[in-house]
C-alpha cells in the first residue's frame, strides 16, 4: 500500500507541475525547451522521450482503430505492385505504424519491405527503393538523433527550407503529379506545415489533399438549451469560415463527428463494397 502511495503521489506531482508548465509557459515549442534544459545531457532527453513514447513490447493491439485501417490501406496499395514506393509521412515520434503496417502484412517477404526512416542518410538511401515506408519528418524517439521538438530544434527546419532533408520528404510526395494525400489528426499549428502550406498557397501551386478535422469538441453539460443553440450556430459558422482558409490553402475539408467514422472513410477511398 505504501507503495501504490507513493506512486498516485508522484503521478499527483507531476500532474501539478504540467498544468503549472502550461501556466507560465503557453506555447508547446517553448515548454519542451523548458522541458530540455532541466537534462544535464542530449542523451538523458531522448532517454526520456524514448521512455514516455514508445509502447510497451507485448501489450495488446487494438485492431479496430483508425491506424489499422490506414495500415490496410497501405499493405494493399503494396501488393497490387511491389515495385512501388508507398511513404507514409508522419511527425509522430513513437513507432506504432510501422507495428501496425506489420500486423497486416500476410508474408515474411513483406515485412522485410517495411523501413522507418528518421534521419537525412536513410532518406537519401530510401528514395528509389520499392516498399513501405514510413517518414518520421521530426525524428524518431527510438534513435540515437535528437528529435525536433522544441524551438531550438525546430531550427534546423524552418531556418533552412529546402535543405532539411524532412523538408525535401514533404514538396517530393505531397506535390507529385498524380498523387493525393490525406492529412489526418494533423494539427495545422505545426510549424512545418504551416510554412508549407502557405508558401506553396501562395505560390498557387496545387495540393491534391483532403484534410479531415477533429471532432468538435461537446458543450457544457451545465449550459441550458438557449445557450446550446446559440454555441451550435457559433460553431457552424467558425466552421465555415475555417473550411474557407483550408480552401485557400488548397485543402479539401472533411469533418467528422468521431473519429470512428475513419474507417468508413478510407472503405469509401479504398474502393470498397
Amino acid at each position: 500500500m505504501l507503495e501504490c502511495s507513493r506512486v498516485r503521489e508522484a503521478t499527483t506531482v507531476a500532474s501539478h507541475i504540467g498544468t503549472q508548465m502550461q501556466a507560465i509557459v503557453a506555447e508547446p515549442l517553448l515548454q519542451a525547451a523548458v522541458g530540455r534544459q532541466g537534462y544535464s545531457n542530449p542523451e538523458l532527453w531522448i532517454e526520456a522521450i524514448s521512455r514516455s513514447l514508445v509502447a510497451t513490447r507485448g501489450a495488446p493491439e487494438d485492431s479496430g482503430k483508425p491506424l489499422y485501417d490506414i495500415a490496410d490501406l497501405v499493405v494493399r496499395q503494396y501488393e497490387k505492385d511491389r515495385h512501388r514506393h508507398i511513404p507514409v509521412l508522419t511527425f509522430n515520434y513513437d513507432r506504432l505504424m510501422e507495428r501496425a503496417i506489420q500486423s497486416r502484412t500476410r508474408s515474411v517477404r513483406d515485412i522485410a519491405a517495411i523501413h522507418s526512416i528518421s534521419d537525412e542518410r536513410e532518406y537519401a538511401a530510401s528514395i528509389y527503393r520499392p516498399g513501405m515506408f514510413v517518414y518520421h519528418l521530426h525524428g524518431d524517439a527510438t534513435s540515437k538523433t535528437s528529435p525536433i521538438l522544441d524551438a531550438a530544434s525546430y531550427l534546423r527546419v524552418l531556418g533552412s527550407p529546402g535543405r532539411h532533408w524532412s523538408w525535401d520528404c514533404l514538396t517530393a510526395t505531397l506535390f507529385q503529379r498524380g498523387t493525393g494525400a490525406m492529412f489526418i489528426g494533423l494539427s495545422l499549428v505545426d510549424p512545418s506545415l504551416r510554412l508549407l502550406l502557405t508558401q506553396w498557397a501562395e505560390k498557387g501551386l496545387p495540393l491534391s489533399g483532403v484534410y479531415v478535422g477533429a471532432p468538435p469538441p461537446p458543450p457544457p453539460v451545465t449550459l441550458k438549451l438557449d445557450d446550446r443553440l446559440k454555441l451550435a450556430k457559433v460553431s457552424r459558422d467558425i466552421l465555415h469560415l475555417f473550411d474557407e482558409v483550408l480552401m485557400q490553402l488548397s485543402l479539401i475539408p472533411y469533418h467528422v463527428t468521431d473519429w470512428d467514422e475513419i474507417p468508413d472513410l478510407l472503405k469509401d477511398i479504398r474502393g470498397d463494397e
